[in-house]
């Protein structure tokens, strides 16, 4: 019992005396999608459709500042992948989508081409170390850090966003399907994360923050075949306010 208020009365003695700040950071990425092979032609025929695709996510972040060289931070935050088909050249009495109608639009269109990007939506938790590049040490210029990591994310929807062009479906362009997905995601997904930032303090308060970010999935984001694996580097914007 005396050593486990030993250890809470350290780590409330760090926190209170640890630079700490708060930092709001979105982050578009671009997603890469690696398809697993499976027995048939389904991975092949998705390969030839999929295209990649832009994505924004975003979080709260804490940092808490062990020294001046290092800290550790984490970040609750609204995660996003997607998984883009593309059917081009489309047909009267094609059939996009099982859950949709066949086109009928009789619309005279160059092209008649349908945009299914398949959404992969979480809320997560990162939790990372940064340490600071060997600089110049100046407490009111720029500051250089490499960042590594992990982030837990559990999947709270998953659907597809349609968007056709050159036609209609049911008088519509855009739909949300949520039945007959192809892929079952994972309840449960887990990302290493690597990149490295610069943050600039603007004043004794506030400072801005830019830099880079590799997600990379340490296990699959769906359970059944095809297999995929989704890769989204991605900038790192935000602004930061300083506690203490």
């Amino acid at each position: 019992m005396k050593s486990i208020q030993t250890i809470l009365l350290f780590f409330i003695s760090f926190a209170m005396q640890a630079q700490s700040g708060i930092a709001v950071i979105v982050e578009p990425s671009y997603n890469f999608v690696f398809i697993g092979e499976t027995t048939d032609n389904v991975s092949d025929s998705i390969f030839n459709l999929k295209v990649n695709d832009r994505v924004l996510s975003f979080g709260l972040e804490y940092r808490y500042q062990i020294d001046r060289d290092q800290a550790i931070t984490f970040k609750p935050s609204y995660n996003q992948t997607n998984l883009l088909l593309v059917q081009s050249g489309l047909q009267l009495f094609d059939v996009i989508h099982p859950s949709l109608p066949e086109l009928k639009d009789l619309t005279q269109a160059a092209t008649k081409t349908a945009y299914l990007h398949h959404r992969f939506k979480y809320i997560g938790l990162q939790v990372m170390y940064s340490g600071r590049v060997k600089t110049n040490y100046k407490s009111t210029g720029p500051r250089f850090d490499y960042n590594v990591g992990l982030t837990y994310n559990h999947l709270i929807n998953q659907d597809i966003k349609l968007r056709t062009e050159g036609f209609a479906l049911q008088g519509e362009f855009k739909h949300i399907i949520k039945d007959s997905i192809l892929f079952n995601a994972k309840n449960s997904n887990v990302t290493l994360n690597v990149g490295a930032d610069v943050s600039y303090p603007l004043n004794s308060s506030f400072g801005l923050i830019g830099g880079v970010i590799l997600n990379l999935p340490v296990i699959t984001t769906t359970s059944n075949d095809p297999l995929l694996r989704i890769f989204n580097p991605a900038a790192r914007l935000g602004i930061r306010y300083y506690l203490n």
